[in-house]
């Protein structure tokens, strides 16, 4: 890129007398990194490479990456998700490959890949990718009960229409109370295990407010205040005095969002209650059964026909 001494200034010129740090890991380490950034003594110390979350680099820009890898070499702070050599996307992405990369006296920092999936046990697997975009952009997720619904033949044996399964998936007691406990025990359990060679910790921080307030949109999506928390707690760990001050407001990692069923409120004796789900493609709002219906539209055409129209047809 650059020729000469041209790579040397370049660098020095970006990083104004700080030393270069690193984040690595997905969407949630994209908002840490700017709560860190307004810190006053962090910002005055360290100026971050700008780097997407790796999971949205293409090989292309991870070639491009590796031929200014001795960048790489002067960073001072690695802070990183727990991500393996056999992860997913590429061998590249992972700590252990960084870390050969990086100064051996590099401060290291593990954080946690937070995910919670209590408010919503009925998720499945990600959307299937052959599936158009638009339709995996708005339920990233499938939904397993809501799927599993339309493979049965309902009450009149030609298929649940939409109005009956919204009216089956907003029963208060669609989940036991056994269950919902071994889900709650599992889950932080899950949440404790991928701690445990962490230097941040966040378990006790979600245990204590998972009821009293949303704490995740999705299972991956935590809100701001659990990354603005997570980002306090790595500024205490490297001594960092200050608050984080806030003077860019950060986007919440709200436009995804699983559904969270009633019998969740009605179980679990939650203190809040989710009204309206936003709609990515629009500025509106919708209740859970518009939802519901949406998903059923998206995911599931044939089966987008009210108790109504299948009335209408049987009369006819």
């Amino acid at each position: 890129m650059f020729g000469g001494g041209g790579r040397e200034k370049a660098v020095s010129a970006y990083q104004r007398g700080r030393e270069i740090a690193f984040i690595n890991g997905n969407c949630q380490t994209s908002k840490i990194k700017m709560y860190l950034q307004q810190n006053r003594e962090f910002d005055s110390k360290f100026v971050f490479l700008d780097i997407p979350p790796l999971y949205l680099l293409s090989h292309k820009e991870i070639d491009l990456l590796m031929y200014g890898k001795d960048i790489l070499s002067r960073t001072k702070l690695f802070i990183s998700q727990n991500i393996s050599l056999n992860n997913s996307f590429d061998r590249r992405f992972s700590n252990e490959y960084w870390l050969k990369l990086m100064d051996e006296k590099v401060q290291y920092i593990r954080i946690p890949n937070l995910f919670l999936d209590i408010y919503f046990p009925q998720g499945g697997k990600e959307q299937d990718p052959e599936k158009e975009p638009y339709v995996r952009n708005i339920f990233p997720y499938n939904d397993a009960i809501i799927d599993e619904l339309t493979n049965k033949k309902g009450f009149g044996g030609e298929g649940y229409t939409t109005d009956e399964i919204v009216e089956i998936i907003e029963m208060d007691d669609f989940f036991t109370d056994d269950f919902l406990r071994w889900v709650i025990e599992y889950r932080f359990e899950q949440l404790r295990e991928r701690e445990k060679f962490c230097d941040i910790k966040m378990t006790d921080y979600i245990q204590e407010r998972y009821l009293k307030e949303q704490i995740f949109y999705s299972r991956n999506h935590p809100t701001n205040k659990v990354l603005k928390e997570e980002s306090l707690r790595i500024l205490r760990y490297m001594d960092i005095n200050g608050d984080i001050e806030e003077k860019v407001a950060i986007p919440e990692l709200s436009v995804n969002q699983e559904f969270i069923y009633p019998g969740i409120y009605h179980k679990l004796h939650t203190a809040f209650k989710r009204k309206w789900y936003s709609d990515p493609l629009s500025i509106s709002r919708n209740t859970l059964a518009e939802e519901i219906k949406k998903y059923l539209f998206c995911c599931h055409n044939k089966y987008f026909v009210t108790t109504e129209k299948r009335a209408e047809r049987l009369r006819k």
